[in-house]
């Protein structure tokens, strides 16, 4: 599995060098063949080519008649390309490539499990803000429905049970605590991002 992200630079030729500890797991599988593409977002997949094959057996079975299956099929197989890595680690990456991608000197290799993104810098530093933006705006939500909902004065000794004990109870915190986030834990993540949230 690869993960982590590594800052690289690349050379007057285009070439990057893949960090040593992912060489190995990187050529293994498909004895050295590789396989980098475009993604929507405007940076590079590197895929070992046993991982990227049933990717693209996927998006070829598509019918080319819908237009989002042929708008995907023309950017991730028609960008791919096959790639070697050579004996210094390095991977010659395409003008083609480097110029959709936006790739100059300073670049960035982000681990995504069965494969590899690779970003330029620019790029990497405006999706990490905003995933920071994401993710303080779900805590901020999350917080103010347990606040408003479970936490308010009205909860006070007009809500306590028989035995007094309200909120004061462990047992009771946490189950209003699980009422207040599971509506926002419980939402598919294809949801995040729409207007509104």
């Amino acid at each position: 599995m690869f993960q982590g992200a590594a800052a690289l630079n690349l050379d007057a030729k285009g070439r990057m060098a893949v960090p040593a500890k992912h060489r190995d797991a990187l050529v293994a599988p498909g004895a050295g063949h590789l396989v980098v593409t475009a993604h929507p977002h405007r940076c590079l997949l590197l895929y070992p080519a046993p991982a990227w094959e049933p990717i693209r057996n996927q998006l070829n079975a598509a019918s080319s008649l819908q237009v989002e299956s042929a708008m995907v099929k023309r950017l991730l197989v028609g960008f791919a390309e096959d790639i070697e890595m050579d004996s210094a680690g390095r991977l010659l990456l395409s003008p083609t490539l480097r110029k959709f991608a936006g790739l100059e000197k300073e670049i960035w290799m982000v681990g995504q499990g069965s494969h590899f993104e690779i970003w330029s810098d620019a790029g990497w530093q405006a999706q990490q803000e905003a995933i920071f933006l994401w993710a303080t705006s779900c805590c901020r939500r999350g917080w103010k429905t347990l606040r408003c909902e479970h936490l308010s004065p009205r909860h006070g000794a007009a809500g306590r049970g028989r035995s007094g004990a309200g909120h004061s109870s462990g047992r009771h915190l946490r189950r209003c605590h699980l009422r207040a986030w599971r509506p926002l834990a419980g939402r598919s993540w294809r949801s995040w991002g729409r207007r509104g949230d």
